[in-house]
């Protein structure tokens, strides 16, 4: 798939307040941990899956927060739930076919802060959360794609790490 393009995205605070008007950006990654392997003969060492990821981190770039989102990022000492919703359309790369689909990204964890947004005159008010990931989920119209509950020790699809 090339490109990605979302419209029509609608993203939830703890399935209560609708940030879409606020949310500029949202973005996380997740790495696997890698162990180096050397020696046995090998001309230089490798990198290798170590079966474990390393600690995921999600952040969210706000233009606009008000008073009740401070208060959701304060309640349950930072835990909080986001589910971002959007139509979302790409092409294949090897096909060539443009390809539309419906894409729902849950991500669970604690707020390392509190988001105080700054004081500026005649402008918008940038604030960035970041959000240390407990819980994970993509899922599209065929069902779910990717799903890591580290609490829970669960991963789906189940060979994800090798």
């Amino acid at each position: 798939m090339g490109a990605i393009i979302w419209k029509s995205n609608r993203i939830y605070l703890n399935d209560t307040i609708d940030l879409f008007a606020n949310v500029t950006e949202g973005s996380c990654e997740i790495k696997r941990k890698m162990t180096e392997v050397d020696g046995m003969g090998l001309p230089a060492g490798l990198n290798v899956p170590s079966g474990r990821f390393e600690p995921i981190t999600a952040t969210f770039n706000f233009n606009n927060i008000d008073p009740t989102m401070i208060r959701q990022f304060i309640v349950q000492d930072g835990f909080c739930r986001f589910r971002m919703i959007g139509n979302c359309m790409g092409v294949n790369t090897l096909s060539g076919v443009l390809v539309q689909d419906i894409m729902t990204t849950t991500i669970h964890g604690f707020s390392d802060g509190i988001p105080i947004p700054p004081m500026k005159a005649s402008e918008a008010s940038e604030v960035e959360v970041t959000v240390n990931v407990s819980f994970i989920s993509i899922n599209n119209r065929s069902g779910q794609l990717f799903m890591l509950d580290i609490m829970n020790g669960l991963m789906f699809p189940k060979n994800v790490l090798g």
